[in-house]
């Protein structure tokens, strides 16, 4: 049982700890009933000590039980603490300070959530959530309300929007790459806690937290980190099957991280990906979007395939369009080898179809 670590993307070091014998575990236990008495009068100091029991009896392999007793007393101390400053310790014990407090408890909270993953994915899940909120002092509402969002850019507007009203200012760079930790362990736990059928609400506030997580990335000035997890939500959302959702975002991209690796290759792969599914409408909309700024010629003629396709000119997709595209590719200068070679497989499959009504020469009909 390892709580220390990320459950469903392994993001954090495991804490290294030696094996103890069982002699020293029956005083993890007695230091356990006598920490959990202590609580109620001196939170400050129960919760120093109940957090390094938490973690010894994990080396242990301790039954779950007495972790989740742990972690939950830790909890209780560390959120009355939060609410009142007073009980944060005083001189000659243990003292609190406010970002010590913050930080704390953000691990104890997640160690909780990673615990129930184990038995109850769903409400786990939603323990991720209150927990990243309770950190970054926001309303869990406002993650709900955020996955609400129909437009994926106003999305991603309101999330930079929630981003900037954020209390705290993560000066430190530590606290602020806890911070990308927490948003993608929760996003990730908010998709992995999807069941084999599509749910779309559920995938939504994966999403939610995400472009949070893309929004506060930008703010930090962390380019590369808001760009991979644009990736990263992308190709979790196409595993899901949900490609539609995935293309959305691919407009992002097309927004904010075309100067990135890659970044033309995805744009090419969600507009195959619509044209393989006959998502005419959404393929359109992605090479408009496209070709406004970077029009290229593969794009410019898979503009040219999707109008053929809306216009179901049977005769040019079975005769004459494999053969343009030949010609776009040997005029072409390819700069990026990977997005031909792509869009030609995609083509080749999208209109082998037709070609079966066309007679091969010396045929007759």
């Amino acid at each position: 049982l390892d709580l220390w670590s990320l459950p469903i993307k392994n993001g954090r070091q495991t804490p290294t700890s030696r094996k103890t014998p069982d002699t020293e575990l029956d005083t993890v236990l007695t230091s356990l009933a006598k920490a959990r008495k202590l609580a109620p009068r001196d939170p400050a100091v129960a919760a120093t000590v109940l957090w390094k029991i938490a973690k010894d009896l994990t080396v242990h392999n301790e039954q779950r039980t007495n972790i989740q007793a742990a972690i939950e007393t830790t909890q209780q101390c560390l959120h009355k603490m939060v609410d009142r400053p007073e009980l944060r310790g005083t001189k000659g014990s243990a003292v609190w300070s406010a970002r010590s407090l913050l930080k704390t408890t953000l691990e104890c909270d997640m160690v909780a959530a990673r615990l129930l993953w184990l038995s109850d994915k769903q409400a786990a899940a939603a323990q991720y959530v209150c927990a990243l909120c309770r950190y970054m002092g926001i309303e869990p509402h406002v993650i709900s309300d955020l996955a609400a969002t129909h437009d994926i850019r106003e999305m991603s507007a309101r999330a930079g929007a929630i981003v900037k009203e954020i209390p705290r200012k993560f000066a430190k760079s530590e606290d602020v790459l806890q911070a990308l930790e927490a948003l993608e362990e929760t996003a990730s736990a908010q998709l992995a806690s999807i069941d084999s059928e599509p749910n779309i609400l559920g995938a939504k506030h994966g999403l939610a937290v995400y472009l949070l997580q893309h929004a506060f990335a930008t703010h930090k000035q962390s380019p590369d980190i808001s760009y991979q997890t644009m990736l990263t939500v992308i190709t979790s959302l196409r595993a899901l099957n949900l490609h539609y959702l995935a293309n959305d975002c691919v407009t992002l991209i097309m927004d904010h991280h075309m100067s990135q690796h890659g970044a033309r290759i995805q744009v090419a792969r969600a507009a195959v990906c619509s044209l393989a599914e006959s998502d005419f409408i959404r393929a359109r909309e992605l090479l408009q979007t496209y070709n406004f700024q970077f029009e290229e010629p593969w794009s410019r003629f898979m503009a040219h395939v999707v109008d053929k396709a809306i216009n179901a000119d049977i005769r040019w997709m079975s005769e004459r369009a494999m053969i343009e595209w030949q010609s776009v590719v040997r005029d072409s200068m390819q700069n990026d080898s990977q997005v031909y070679e792509l869009v030609q497989d995609a083509l080749t499959a999208y209109l082998e179809p037709y070609t079966w009504y066309v007679p091969k020469k010396g045929v007759e009909c």
